[in-house]
């Protein structure tokens, strides 16, 4: 289990998040939601060990030394949302990358087909003889994906996984990372835009405004235009699909 309590974080003399407290679980997705500007990429990079912050943060039951800063905490899997890239690897190998700490001198045949098994699982198995550089950033995003993944991380930190890929990539996406999460009873937050993606793939929600924890709990119970409406600023709606699925839409009128 994730577990925060009070943290605060600056970058230079501005202040980016105030006194945050959460737990995210293992086997569960928990969304990230907010505006533009409210933190989620540094709440973000502070659970992945990429920035310094005042508070606590327990892994697993233990505690995280928050005042460095800087480095990736080894059991954990982090995926920017920026995967821009000119490397001329090919995509087996930039997967591959994921398993750098246990790389030797030659790559076994057993770990070539961890990395086949994973590119089939994201719908990649055509690409891997593809060069990163020539690829579009959505399929770029895919592959990255699949490097964290096969690093078989614990906890699962992905900053907008979905922004940049089409509709069935984005239902792939999500779907692995549901799946992944509770076969592997990973801790899994996911930095979401999109609110119904949210609804359909999550089972908690983090939802920020600020810099500031305005909601945290059951996805079904978080998502509400009553919730929503004042942390976005606009009027949302709630449907429901022929299927009794909600569908949260925005006021346009």
């Amino acid at each position: 289990m994730l577990h925060a309590q009070h943290l605060h974080v600056s970058l230079g003399r501005q202040t980016v998040l105030q006194d945050i407290s959460f737990e995210a679980r293992p086997g569960e997705v928990t969304a990230l939601l907010g505006p533009n500007g409210s933190g989620k990429t540094t709440l973000l990079k502070t659970l992945a060990g990429l920035l310094p912050a005042r508070g606590q943060l327990q892994w697993q039951g233990r505690p995280r030394n928050l005042q460095h800063g800087g480095q990736l905490h080894p059991s954990c899997g982090y995926l920017p949302q920026d995967c821009s890239t000119r490397s001329r690897l090919t995509v087996e190998d930039a997967v591959l990358l994921g398993r750098l700490g246990t790389l030797g001198w030659r790559v076994s045949t057993e770990q070539r087909e961890a990395v086949r098994q994973q590119l089939a699982t994201l719908g990649l198995a055509a690409l891997a003889g593809r060069r990163l550089c020539e690829l579009s950033g959505g399929q770029r995003q895919m592959v990255f994906l699949a490097q964290v993944l096969l690093r078989e991380p614990s906890l699962l930190l992905l900053d907008e996984p979905i922004s940049a890929l089409d509709l069935q990539h984005q239902v792939q996406v999500m779907c692995t990372v549901r799946e992944q999460t509770r076969e592997r009873g990973l801790t899994s937050v996911v930095v979401l835009h999109d609110l119904n993606a949210a609804l359909a793939y999550a089972d908690c929600v983090l939802l920020l405004r600020q810099g500031r924890l305005v909601a945290t709990g059951n996805t079904v119970d978080i998502l509400t235009p009553a919730t929503l409406a004042p942390v976005f600023g606009v009027t949302i709606h709630q449907a429901h699909t022929a299927t009794g699925h909600s569908v949260l839409c925005p006021h346009t009128g």
